[in-house]
């Protein structure tokens, strides 16, 4: 029996399946930032085939003057399909060029959690901060199934 805090912070754990179709993750996506950022106006970069700078979608959190983008990587369902560093370090520099400058660059994915790109991703982050760049955050889809419980987009 949990008491306390850790009663009002305990969630069942629900097994969410991740879309089939990467049109449908990025969807997914779309609606969840734009409820979690609170903009009406977030919306996906360009479309298919146009270049876009690291960024699939991009919004203003808390309608302030910053913006922010997500870059959205589907994987296959299969332990041995991971986001790699390499892709984590090519989206970053592809997002450094997205114009105006970002605050807060995410890269969401179907992949599961690895600690190992959490911790690039605070290491670039750190680094960023010195030089005035964005932050970087990787969401995972075990992350995103808490979102989703948590901001419950309209999808």
């Amino acid at each position: 029996m949990l008491l306390g805090l850790e009663a009002m912070a305990y969630r069942p754990r629900f097994r969410l399946q991740p879309p089939t179709e990467w049109p449908d993750f990025e969807t997914l996506c779309w609606s969840l930032w734009k409820a979690i950022w609170r903009d009406d106006n977030t919306q996906k970069h360009g479309r298919k085939g146009q270049p876009q700078n690291g960024v699939d979608i991009y919004g203003q959190p808390d309608k302030g003057p910053a913006l922010a983008g997500v870059q959205c990587k589907g994987k296959d369902n299969y332990a041995k399909r991971k986001l790699t560093r390499k892709e984590v370090l090519d989206e970053v520099a592809k997002a450094k060029s997205f114009d105006p400058k970002l605050s807060k660059f995410i890269i969401a994915t179907t992949a599961s959690r690895d600690r190992e790109i959490q911790k690039l991703a605070r290491k670039i982050t750190t680094s960023h901060k010195a030089k005035g760049l964005f932050s970087v955050t990787v969401c995972s889809w075990e992350d995103i199934e808490d979102l989703l419980l948590e901001y419950k987009p309209e999808i």
